[in-house]
Order: C-alpha cells, then sequence, then structure tokens
C-alpha cells in the first residue's frame, strides 16, 4: 500500500522519473558513426612473422545493427552484426616476414583489417526500477577475421572464423524525464586472446515503446595469442543511433 500511495503522489506530483520504466522491451536498432586505429599489430605467423604496428588517426565510418526481443518477463534475446573492414599504408624499414612471404624493405604495402562480428546474446534483468535497470548475460560470437598484405607484386591474406563466447554487462541509469545513460559491454579474456567492445551513451526517449536517439562513445579491443597468430586491435569511436521500439 505504500509503494502504490508514493507511485500516485510522483505521478500528481510529475516527478520525472515516475513516467516511464527504463526496462527496455523488443526493438531495433541502427548504429553508425566513424572510427579510428588507435592500434592494431599483427604477427603472422607466430612466431616467425614480422611485428607490424600501425596507428591511423584517419576516421572511417562505419555501421552496426541490433535487434532485440523480449522472450520472457525479464529475459531478452539480441541479435547484432557489426561489419568491419579497414585500409592501411605501411612503410617496410625491414624485409617483412608475413604468411611464409617476404616482402622488401624500404616498400610501401597496403594492409586490408576485416574483423566482421556476428552475436547473438541471452540477457537478463537482474535489478529493474523505473529509475535504473542492471542486467547480465551471456554471448556468442561469431568473429570472421582477415589480415591481407600486398605490395611489391607479393599478395598473402590470412583468413580465419571462429566462436568466441562473452559475457554481458549493462545498465541503464534515468536522468532526466526522457534521457537516460546507458552503458553496456560484452567482453571476455583468457590465455588465448581477450574480446572487449563497450559503449557509453546518452539516450534521448522519444516515445514510451523505446523509441528514441542517442549519441555516444565504443571501444573496441582485443585480439588472439596462439601458436598461429598474434594479432591485437584498439579502435575508438563515435556514434549516433537510433531505435526503433516495440514496447509493451
Amino acid at each position: 500500500m505504500k509503494i502504490f500511495k508514493n507511485t500516485i503522489l510522483a505521478l500528481l506530483l510529475g516527478h520525472p522519473l515516475a513516467l516511464s520504466s527504463t526496462a527496455c522491451a523488443s526493438d531495433l536498432r541502427l548504429e553508425g558513426g566513424a572510427y579510428r586505429t588507435v592500434s592494431n599489430r599483427f604477427n603472422i605467423p607466430n612466431p616467425g612473422g614480422s611485428r607490424v604496428l600501425v596507428k591511423d588517426s584517419a576516421l572511417r565510418f562505419y555501421g552496426r545493427g541490433q535487434l532485440t526481443l523480449q522472450v520472457s518477463e525479464r529475459g531478452y534475446l539480441r541479435f547484432m552484426a557489426a561489419p568491419l573492414t579497414a585500409g592501411y599504408t605501411y612503410h617496410t624499414a625491414a624485409p617483412l616476414v608475413y604468411n611464409g612471404l617476404t616482402f622488401p624493405a624500404d616498400s610501401t604495402v597496403d594492409i586490408t583489417y576485416k574483423f566482421n562480428s556476428y552475436r547473438l546474446a541471452y540477457l537478463y534483468e537482474l535489478v529493474s526500477s523505473p529509475s535504473f535497470l542492471l542486467r547480465g548475460g551471456f554471448v556468442g560470437k561469431i568473429r570472421e577475421a582477415k589480415v591481407a598484405v600486398r605490395g611489391s607484386g607479393l599478395n598473402s591474406s590470412y583468413d580465419n572464423v571462429g566462436f568466441v563466447p562473452l559475457l554481458n554487462l549493462g545498465f541503464n541509469l534515468r536522468l532526466a524525464k526522457r534521457m537516460d545513460f546507458r552503458f553496456d559491454l560484452d567482453g571476455a579474456a583468457a590465455k588465448q586472446g581477450r574480446a572487449f567492445d563497450g559503449s557509453a551513451e546518452l539516450f534521448y526517449r522519444a516515445d514510451d515503446r523505446g523509441s528514441g536517439i542517442s549519441g555516444g562513445i565504443r571501444i573496441l579491443e582485443g585480439g588472439a595469442d596462439n601458436s598461429k597468430v598474434n594479432t591485437f586491435a584498439l579502435l575508438d569511436y563515435a556514434f549516433l543511433a537510433i531505435t526503433v521500439g516495440f514496447g509493451n
């Protein structure tokens, strides 16, 4: 009865946190923006390949899509596709040994880096209130990776497709009547490598069905270290996103 009275009082007083829940329902999200390469290094094979380190502040555009479906009172399925391809120009100060080929010293090579990510997650609301939502879950990630080097009449690429299990942790914090601060992180680390994809954003709610627009930053970091390859990248992003809600 006390909770009911407090809720009615908040509605009468126009308390912004009482107008709608931070909980999400089913929605479609389209995200786009620009990213830069803070660091991208690799040597293939490992050991035996030359260590290549690329740092590039040039902005490149990207896009990704995400569909979230509510499957129970607090449970959600999330499907996400995040394609990523970057091209770099690299000068070889010394002979560059890559994937069985040796590129001559003092030459210029073109590097193509591809890291496409497709994920299916089950998320569960651990804490849910009008002003705060905390969720966690499990993520199955299929990553499609490729590093190609071309120059001086030579061309070699290393492709790999694999499955990576991740964990998810995220929260929504109500800041104002229609404004939330949102944080989301998919990630895991092991001896063989690591993968982290985290974002922080301000979300403006256009309606009570979960539709809105947002802007924020994202960091993608990770790679693999095994008997075949050693490759790690760190990218940072700025983005805008549109969410279309299919709220309850």
